[in-house]
């Protein structure tokens, strides 16, 4: 503006509503010789300058916190500290690898029967950091600590890297065919499509069914399965049913948690082949996932973290239980039936005893006490 109107301006800045930066406000730089790109984050009173991404593949380094919400990089709970941030997940690399030519970094890779597998790394469970107590270093892995997902300026919510399930672990009932002339085949049970997950699959040749393509319901002498599309002789027909009532014409599966991690290790890496069975797993545990997998489908516009797949941890892993049924000495069920025998024996001597025995039961104190002594003579 020219406000002398003598030809000299000057620019006239106003003052906008947000020109006072509030905690955590971030910007980036927009022009500039040195700075053009470059983010900034506020901590309430200097401007930080934020994480860059310098290359194509630079995965970022998160915060990660005590359980009383104090950061890891703190000084002074954390003396001498070596903690700059920590990766949640990314690419395993070699280091003496060649680069790939894509994503121009050396991945590792995992062979199965000659084949390669590329390898992830789960750096919230490798990671960890050092400080000095005062008396000595000590190491501590990052797991001792928590991310925090931001829920408002001022709210957070403590996260790991796992999401709890929406449902305890089902068993399904197994049963399988092979088509010859009938469509229908007896299971004897029907479908509880109470649960949040589909309580029935139906799988033809190893390729799932979509839930219009088969009906379940009452025969006249039993509970039959109809597949409605088209089938070829010799196709093999897989189904598995949760049902409240246990059929006779099939088996249950193994439980999720003696199959999928049953002694709870946590995972330092995985494979992008494990990654696509959870994921595929996922997808048939959805009731709204429609399409195929892998191929065409919605599965990227559903909310899928809370639905079980092959990735898992478990609050109650039964291999452990499971050694008290099995194991020769420590048996639960064995030693229950000891104590029952020896019990039954104990029983039938005290009461022999106080039969046969020289021992006046009008007083019950003095002739129990002179029992125990007598067979414990």
């Amino acid at each position: 503006i020219d406000p002398d109107d003598d030809n000299t301006t000057q620019i006239h800045l106003t003052e906008t509503s947000d020109s006072i930066p509030e905690v955590y406000d971030g910007i980036v730089v927009l022009f500039g010789e040195e700075n053009t790109g470059v983010p900034y984050w506020f901590n309430g009173d200097s401007w930080i300058r934020s994480q860059e991404r310098l290359s194509l593949v630079s995965e970022p380094l998160f915060n990660i916190f005590d359980m009383s919400g104090v950061s890891f990089s703190n000084t002074d709970k954390y003396p001498s500290t070596t903690f700059v941030g920590n990766k949640v997940f990314s690419y395993s690399r070699n280091e003496s690898g060649i680069l790939d030519t894509v994503l121009r970094i050396p991945l590792r890779y995992r062979n199965f029967e000659n084949v390669g597998d590329i390898v992830f790394e789960n750096n919230y469970v490798t990671g960890e950091f050092s400080y000095n107590d005062g008396s000595s270093t000590v190491v501590t892995p990052v797991t001792m600590g928590v991310l925090h997902k931001t829920l408002s300026r001022d709210t957070y919510e403590k996260k790991n890297t796992w999401e709890k399930v929406e449902t305890d672990s089902l068993q399904y009932q197994v049963f399988s065919f092979v088509y010859t002339d009938t469509r229908t085949f007896a299971v004897g049970i029907l479908p509880d499509y109470s649960i949040p997950l589909p309580a029935a699959k139906v799988y033809v040749n190893n390729k799932r069914l979509g839930s219009s393509n088969f009906v379940i319901s009452q025969g006249v002498d039993n509970i039959y399965l109809e597949i409605l599309s088209d089938l070829e002789v010799g196709d093999k027909i897989d189904v598995k049913i949760f049902s409240a009532d246990a059929s006779t014409l099939g088996y249950f599966e193994v439980p999720v948690n003696l199959d999928n991690n049953s002694v709870n290790e946590n995972f330092e890496s995985i494979t992008l082949g494990q990654m696509r069975n959870h994921i595929s797993e996922i997808f048939d545990n959805s009731l709204d996932a429609t399409g195929s997998y892998p191929g065409n489908n919605n599965l990227r516009d559903l909310y899928v973290k809370n639905k079980p797949g092959k990735i898992l941890q478990h609050s109650a892993p039964a291999v452990y239980s499971s050694i008290f049924l099995t194991h020769p000495v420590a048996n639960l069920t064995k030693s229950l039936d000891f104590a029952r025998r020896e019990y039954t024996r104990f029983k039938n001597k005290f009461l022999d005893f106080a039969y046969k025995g020289n021992i006046d039961l009008l007083d019950p104190i003095k002739a129990v006490d002179e029992i125990l002594i007598s067979l414990n003579s």
